[in-house]
């Protein structure tokens, strides 16, 4: 690992979060180095695929590890943006699946969170 490589969190381990997997494995300086989903074989299965990976059981604790720059939130809609928040403010990066969250509202606060904290939220 290098200075520059971008340490990824993976939330979601479904379908969505396999296609992101595909991309993270094609593209330098970024590594997986978390994943996170309430199927526990789901995220075992992808870990096994990078080295430097382990299994997070809790969103919160990625959120908060010292080992995760930014996040790739791939989870069901009425979770997008609960989680994200968390993310954002622990200032990590987050690209969150479409579309975003259930209401606008809370897609603007975290547009206003990430811009507080100096962070990309896309």
């Amino acid at each position: 690992m290098k200075k520059s490589d971008l340490r990824i969190a993976l939330i979601g381990a479904g379908g969505i979060g396999k296609r992101w997997v595909n991309a993270i494995q094609k593209t330098k300086s970024v590594i997986l180095s978390a994943v996170c989903d309430k199927d526990d074989g789901k995220a075992h299965g992808i870990v096994g695929l990078f080295k430097q990976c382990s299994v997070i059981d809790d969103w919160k604790k990625a959120a908060a590890s010292q080992n995760v720059d930014a996040a790739i939130i791939a989870l069901p809609h009425a979770l997008l943006a609960p989680v994200s928040k968390e993310f954002l403010k622990n200032k990590k990066h987050v690209l969150c699946e479409k579309p975003g969250g259930t209401m606008p509202e809370e897609i603007a606060k975290n547009i206003t969170l990430a811009k507080k904290n100096r962070v990309r939220y896309m």
